[in-house]
């Protein structure tokens, strides 16, 4: 029997929890100004807008958790736990509390405020190109990432970063893209998602967004004591942004705007034809 290809991501956060609706609140009216976008209250989606009908939808939910969580909805059993946060495929797997991971107080970036952000940034933020959920080596055994990878790989369109380092990217795709190959570029893929292994003390969730600001503005808004560019990297900044989580680090990928043209990068060319697919024979 064929595989189901995978239909939502999922980043789940504490309905119950006091601090939870301030920032969900706000996290949600930045990124509800993706065109494709819908906001049902307790939930945005965000859907492919290419091709027709393509998946996963990717998804801000509050959910009856304990402290906040990616879920990917496919019927395989995964449980990945970094800490208290948790990826995985079953709500039922991730009842039971456990203790936030703890963060080494000289490794701790500067955080900026959430309100200030979104003053900020509010109106220009032009679509969500990918979120990423970064997990550390010293929580999540590599076994572990692994195998979260392959089952990933089994159900939907991932792919190896083509210059090799950890951090594998999943393309929307309609059915036959995913039972086949993606062959068609003509428009951005949007959202991507990317997971990331390796590179943090505890989790990171990480939204890339492209603006309507060119990079003078966006260094001007967020100074150095702020906003930095990651290793190698000239055409964002990125920032981390208050969350009430302990032991949960955000990060904020504002792409500076050079024009509406569309690169290979933002159509995934580049993955498709430069990565390897992960799972390619599962399908």
């Amino acid at each position: 029997m064929p595989i189901a290809q995978l239909k939502r991501i999922a980043f789940q956060f504490p309905r119950k929890q006091p601090v939870t609706r301030p920032f969900f609140k706000q996290l949600v009216s930045l990124l509800e100004h993706d065109p494709s976008s819908q906001n049902l209250m307790d939930k945005l989606v965000l859907f492919p807008p290419y091709p027709n009908g393509a998946l996963p939808v990717m998804t801000l939910e509050l959910e009856d958790i304990n402290y906040p969580a990616v879920m990917f909805d496919m019927p395989e059993r995964v449980v990945v736990k970094a800490g208290a946060f948790a990826v995985h495929s079953s709500l039922d797997a991730i009842r039971t509390a456990t203790l936030p991971l703890t963060m080494d107080p000289g490794k701790r970036p500067p955080i900026f405020p959430l309100a200030k952000f979104v003053q900020l940034l509010k109106g220009h933020i032009l679509r969500l190109d990918h979120a990423g959920v970064e997990l550390p080596s010293e929580a999540v055994q590599k076994e572990k990432f692994d195998g979260l990878v392959q089952a990933v790989g089994k159900v939907a369109n991932l792919y190896r970063y083509p210059t090799g380092e950890e951090w594998p990217y999943l393309l929307p795709a309609s059915y036959g893209e995913f039972r086949s190959e993606i062959r068609e570029f003509a428009r951005p893929r949007s959202p991507k998602l990317e997971l990331t292994y390796g590179y943090v003390q505890v989790p990171l969730i990480h939204f890339q967004v492209d603006t309507d600001l060119p990079r003078e503005y966006i260094e001007a808004y967020f100074p150095s004591q702020y906003g930095t560019n990651l290793p190698g990297v000239t055409s964002y900044r990125s920032l981390y942004i208050e969350q009430p989580w302990p032991g949960l680090l955000l990060r904020f990928d504002l792409v500076y705007f050079t024009g509406n043209q569309s690169n290979t990068w933002d159509s995934g060319e580049w993955l498709v034809k430069q990565g390897m697919r992960v799972g390619r024979d599962a399908q």
